[in-house]
């Protein structure tokens, strides 16, 4: 496997990011269900708490990425060296 660098660039939301807001919003939602439950000690779920929490966790993650400066990213293959990796990071910057 090969060194592979990915860059996220302000102002720009890439699949990553997209993906890793949905796992945001989602864990924000069970985290909701889990305290709810907690709270009141029943099993009623009120779904437009739920729903409007899973929004602001991931709306705000997203937010978060897209005012976000520069920035690269290197994912370092089993066979990369470091070396390889901090020349292929300086070719893109």
């Amino acid at each position: 496997m090969e060194t592979k660098v990915v860059t996220s660039k302000q102002f720009q939301i890439n699949g990553r990011d997209f993906l890793q807001g949905l796992l945001v919003s989602v864990l924000g939602s069970v985290l909701t269900v889990i305290l709810d439950i907690l709270n009141s000690s029943s099993m009623d779920f009120n779904w437009k708490k739920i729903s409007i929490a899973a929004i602001a966790a991931g709306g705000g993650y997203i937010m978060k990425n897209f005012l976000a400066k520069d920035k690269v990213i290197a994912i370092v293959g089993n066979d990369a060296s470091l070396e390889e990796t901090k020349k292929e990071i300086k070719s893109v910057v």
